[in-house]
């Protein structure tokens, strides 16, 4: 060969990378995530439940996310954190002229 194509050649080598390009979730996370994704699916599919699938998007699509398996992981995330759904769900409610009302209970101790 040419000493120019030869050149050429060796511009054109790739290094691999050492380490894996994309991180594996842990087991236990992801079947947390799975069941989370299931959970909101459920809970969407009641929330549009006596509505025709095909109003809110495709219907295929919509299908898919109330069985759970096109829930996004992100979506999944904050289901699954407790305080983070309930962030979302007062701001879902904002707008909507429901209102927030604070409440404390508590049991009067014996002996007082």
């Amino acid at each position: 060969m040419a000493a120019s194509v030869e050149r050429q050649r060796a511009l054109l080598e790739v290094k691999t990378p050492d380490r894996p390009l994309r991180v594996e979730v842990n087991k236990v996370d992801g079947d947390s995530l799975e069941q989370s994704k299931v959970a909101l699916g459920r809970d969407i599919s009641e929330a549009i439940a006596g509505t025709p699938r095909k109003v809110y998007g495709d219907d295929a699509l919509m299908s898919g996310i109330c069985s759970g398996d096109k829930v996004p992981d992100y979506l999944a995330r904050i289901y699954r954190d407790r305080i983070a759904r309930r962030k979302l769900g007062f701001a879902f409610l904002r707008g909507t002229g429901v209102r927030k009302h604070v409440s404390l209970e508590w049991d009067e101790e014996v002996g007082d």
